[in-house]
């Protein structure tokens, strides 16, 4: 496994992105952590890449790709709304093949 790997998911479990009721603990397929580590390695390799620890991250997935969004937190007192930019970062959306886990297409939140 790699570093990023290794540190996406130690950040995954912290967040706990998705709960299971019973157990109280984050849940995440093979392929989604896979198209996950895909999009956090061209994010951190790119000027959007910024402190995860003022991130969230959403996963979904179609029968041919997933998207991956970094989601940047939300000052406290300030009012924002989602998408676009805070004090955080940029909301940075990627779109990854199942086939190949390649990037296929990034946007941003505006």
């Amino acid at each position: 496994m790699n570093k990023g790997c290794l540190v996406f998911s130690i950040m995954l479990l912290s967040t706990c992105v998705c709960f299971s009721a019973e157990t109280n603990v984050a849940k995440i397929t093979g392929t989604q952590l896979k198209a996950c580590a895909t999009a956090l390695k061209d994010f951190n390799g790119s000027k959007d890449g910024a402190n995860l620890d003022h991130y969230t991250v959403e996963v979904s997935q179609s029968s041919d790709q997933f998207e991956v969004i970094f989601v940047p937190n939300h000052p406290e007192g300030v009012v924002t709304v989602r998408g676009g930019t805070t004090k955080y970062g940029r909301e940075v959306h990627y779109i990854v093949s199942r086939e190949h886990y390649e990037i296929k297409g990034r946007s941003y939140g505006r």
